[in-house]
């Protein structure tokens, strides 16, 4: 795998489509890169003007097993040829069953689990915030500084950063609170208190 770069970055047929995004898509996706894709296949992104760049995001760690494998094309194609789409809550499907039975298989913990397949990351944190709630009867939810937990409005009210996300979009959700997250690599204390902290850790993770 190497980068093989054809053009100057972005290449004119970049250029030109991040052009007509401009005047049809609103602003609010943000890009990474510069580059319009074309393909990928396993680590290669090829741009629309036939660069080739090493993928170090893999779609925000979701293409953990790389653009296209081989496996998962397969699969795709085979449940596309069946049903393209099928709501669960109107007619439910195997698959849907399967899956969720898979992930309750890999969850640690000597215990009866269920889960809920979601369309997002911020549907995920939602329904979490929710379950929580019904589940401790205490409507007070914690998060961390420096979190992205998404665009709707119980994530985006957990998310720490103003700009972009929720610059002028307030009132936002009651009953969150914050606390710093604790990052004991940049201890803004003595060296000595960021060493406890780091041996306190140490142990806890030995058992």
């Amino acid at each position: 795998m190497m980068i093989k770069l054809k053009t100057a970055i972005p290449g004119p047929k970049s250029r030109k489509l991040m052009e007509r995004r401009a005047k049809a898509v609103a602003r609010g996706p943000f890009h990474a890169t510069p580059i319009f894709l074309a393909r990928a296949k396993g680590a290669v992104v090829e741009d629309v003007d036939s660069n080739e760049f090493l993928d170090f995001a893999a779609g925000i760690g979701v293409v953990n097993v790389g653009h296209a494998a081989d496996a998962v094309v397969k699969a795709v194609a085979e449940a596309a040829e069946r049903c393209l789409h099928a709501g669960f809550n109107v007619t439910p499907y195997e698959g849907y069953v399967e899956l969720a039975e898979g992930l309750c298989e890999v969850v640690p913990g000597d215990l009866p689990k269920k889960a809920l397949l979601v369309n997002s990351g911020a549907e995920a944190v939602e329904n979490a915030v929710k379950l929580a709630r019904v589940f401790t009867g205490r409507q007070a939810v914690v998060c961390f500084d420096h979190g992205f937990h998404g665009r709707t409005y119980m994530a985006m009210t957990l998310t720490s950063k103003v700009k972009p996300y929720k610059l002028g979009f307030g009132p936002f959700c009651p009953e969150v609170f914050r606390a710093p997250f604790p990052y004991a690599y940049r201890w803004p204390g003595t060296p000595q208190a960021a060493q406890g902290v780091l041996h306190t850790a140490r142990h806890r993770a030995r058992g």
